[in-house]
């Protein structure tokens, strides 16, 4: 099961490349939102996969590992990205849409609990940091000459990043 996440803008610069400085607000987007007054409200954990896209054209996707190994979802992805390119244009048609805008009536003691975790969320996204660093030397194609997991690489990487920037 899979989400489309289409996000409203955020702090972001609109150019079509993402720029160094940029790399690190798009990828803080897609992943938690960048808090309730940008994109957090738009992000569904409790789902294996989120697909994200901006309205700048910029798009990721987020999703929760213990599902699938990075392997299964890497290569999803891959086939998705191959077909959007040859794909079709969708017909368009002038018929009216069938929805229709859903009313809920939120009980007092429910606003208060959204208004708690909203603070509780804000608080977490505050003491979330992300630093980009694109290091061509080992990508997909190492990987595959040397016989790697890609996800085994990734999982090292973070763990040395962590013990390098927490444990010195």
């Amino acid at each position: 099961l899979f989400v489309l996440c289409l996000d409203e803008s955020y702090q972001s610069s609109n150019d079509n490349i993402i720029k160094e400085d940029n790399k690190r607000s798009v990828g803080l987007n897609f992943l938690h939102g960048g808090g309730t007054k940008n994109n957090t409200a738009n992000r569904w954990f409790d789902k294996t996969i989120q697909i994200i896209v901006g309205p700048n054209g910029y798009s990721g996707l987020n999703y929760e590992h213990s599902l699938a190994e990075g392997g299964i979802i890497t290569t999803l992805v891959d086939y998705a990205l191959d077909y959007c390119k040859t794909a079709e244009p969708l017909v368009h048609t002038n018929e009216p849409s069938l929805l229709s805008k859903c009313r809920i009536v939120i009980p007092k003691e429910v606003e208060q609990s959204i208004i708690e975790s909203e603070k509780r969320v804000n608080k977490f996204i505050e003491n979330c940091d992300l630093i980009v660093h694109k290091y061509p030397e080992y990508g997909k194609d190492f990987a595959k000459q040397n016989k790697l997991s890609i996800d085994a690489i990734i999982q090292v990487a973070l763990q040395v990043a962590y013990f390098r920037s927490v444990l010195k």
